[in-house]
């Protein structure tokens, strides 16, 4: 079994992304406190080639297998403060997040490689790739053929001739006209250069004829003063 597979009863994905968080500094060091004794005992058997220091490894030893707290860790090593031993604890832990990044990595390129069978046989091909061309697209026009055939068959009249509707089998009252019936009508439209000469025209039309002069009573014009010519 793979590495990863053979670890999943002892550490979780989940487990492995509240280690990560915690290496990212976006958690505290209580949120994993429960995955030490794991990783220690991973680590003295074997199983995590962490390549810890002897003082990184008595760290691993106190805080994991004796169960003691940080500050009792402290006590064994007197030169050391509290803060100093959690920086080597946070250290243990990014080696112990990319040991086993690079695990997972290799168990998932392994699954992604399949040999091929002792019963595969690989050949290439017949011919050149124009001519494997060719024949795929004599094989594709042949099956359409067929296709064509077989519908011929079943439906003879394609043209759809007596499923068609003439003008005159719809009256007017077979069209019921509702609330949400749409009407189009057609619409002339006249260009702008027509409409304004058609309107000038009208304009000429109208300056050019004035009122008519008065009629006599004998139907002649009538005579204009004396003044006028």
């Amino acid at each position: 079994k793979q590495w990863y597979q053979r670890r999943v009863r002892d550490i979780s994905k989940y487990d492995f992304r509240r280690l990560k968080s915690y290496t990212d500094n976006l958690t505290d060091y209580h949120i994993i406190l429960d995955l030490v004794p794991t990783i220690t005992k991973l680590y003295f058997k074997g199983e995590l080639n962490l390549n810890l220091s002897p003082l990184q490894s008595t760290i691993m030893l106190s805080l994991g297998l004796q169960f003691r707290s940080i500050d009792e860790t402290s006590q064994i090593f007197p030169e050391l403060e509290n803060n100093q031993i959690m920086g080597i604890f946070k250290k243990i832990m990014k080696k112990t997040v990319l040991y086993m990044e690079d695990k997972m990595k290799a168990d998932i390129k392994l699954d992604m490689v399949t040999e091929p069978g002792k019963d595969t046989e690989m050949t290439g091909l017949g011919g050149t790739m124009k001519e494997e061309l060719e024949k795929a697209e004599a094989d594709f026009k042949t099956m359409q053929k067929e296709n064509i055939e077989k519908v011929k068959a079943v439906m003879p009249s394609l043209n759809g001739a007596e499923f068609s509707i003439q003008g005159k089998e719809i009256g007017e009252k077979d069209v019921k006209i509702t609330d949400n019936t749409i009407i189009s009508v057609k619409r002339v439209v006249v260009p702008i250069a027509e409409k304004d000469a058609s309107e000038k025209k009208k304009s000429k039309r109208k300056s050019e004829g004035g009122k008519p002069a008065r009629k006599s009573e004998g139907g002649k014009p009538a005579r204009k003063s004396e003044g006028g010519k």
